[in-house]
């Protein structure tokens, strides 16, 4: 019978090596129709000097500090519909479609309806139930399939690799 793993010496802590990436985390957005991918969008993360104030602890921030947020808000996400409409726009046969939405936080329904209804499209959201289900969710899943887990040097490359995921996701598989 043999050990698979060592045993640390009698008094002695065990000490396992585990490694660790250290990332950024880049929020992003995505609009898709029956033909493929019409919008992709990622957020680029405020990186906020840190300034020392006196008598300033580490549980206060200081007013006059700049705070950007590090994740997607609903303004930003409206933004990201008016951007998809005006592509939408620019192609007749897709006026008066229905965009769909899953229930997320940002989706703010009393700012997006009356933006999208004035503009000649229907909201339309999904119920809550299994992300199985969710055909966002699924797209969202493939994309991420097509990222290598490798470090990436700035949001050019970032954006590159989501077009070239954008293009290999088969909307059929979904």
């Amino acid at each position: 019978m043999t050990r698979r793993k060592v045993w640390s010496k009698r008094e002695e802590p065990s000490i396992e090596e585990t490694p660790s990436i250290k990332y950024i985390s880049k929020p992003g957005l995505g609009g898709v129709s029956s033909p493929g991918a019409i919008n992709i969008s990622i957020r680029k993360v405020g990186n906020v000097k840190r300034r020392k104030v006196a008598g300033a602890t580490k549980r206060k921030a200081p007013e006059d500090r700049l705070s950007l947020p590090k994740d997607i808000t609903g303004s930003h996400f409206v933004q990201f519909v008016v951007d998809t409409m005006d592509i939408m726009d620019q192609f007749p046969e897709v006026k008066g479609y229905h965009i769909v939405m899953d229930n997320a936080l940002i989706h703010v329904h009393s700012i997006v309806n009356p933006t999208i209804i004035r503009r000649g499209y229907t909201p339309a959201y999904l119920s809550t139930y299994s992300s199985e289900l969710n055909k966002i969710e699924q797209f969202w899943e493939d994309i991420k399939h097509y990222f290598n887990r490798e470090k990436l040097k700035d949001n050019k490359t970032l954006t590159y690799r989501m077009m070239d995921a954008c293009e290999r996701v088969h909307l059929q598989n979904i």
